[in-house]
């Protein structure tokens, strides 16, 4: 990627980061995608102004621990009454 002509680099937080253009992005994004796999960022710009960040996928979290997320909201969050629910869905369905 080294040929495009809106390709840079700037320090951010981790080190360097790429920044590049909106165009070369869409035409090289088969490229972009294989150095995001690879846990890095890179800066998307439309006329020199950043506008999007592309960044890899966090790692989807494991079963035990989504299923604590879920108890500890079940908690958190207040109960609504079964007859409330299912007046919600009737109204969704006219």
């Amino acid at each position: 990627m080294h040929y495009y002509t809106s390709y840079k680099t700037r320090q951010g937080r981790g080190g360097c980061m790429r920044v590049v253009g909106s165009f070369d992005a869409k035409t090289h994004l088969n490229e972009l995608l294989p150095a995001v796999a690879q846990r890095e960022t890179i800066t998307i710009t439309n006329r020199g102004k950043p506008v999007a960040l592309l960044t890899p996928v966090r790692a989807a979290a494991n079963r035990e621990e989504a299923w604590k997320t879920l108890r500890q909201l079940r908690t958190e969050l207040p109960r609504i009454p079964s007859e409330e629910l299912r007046s919600w869905v009737v109204d969704g369905r006219r």
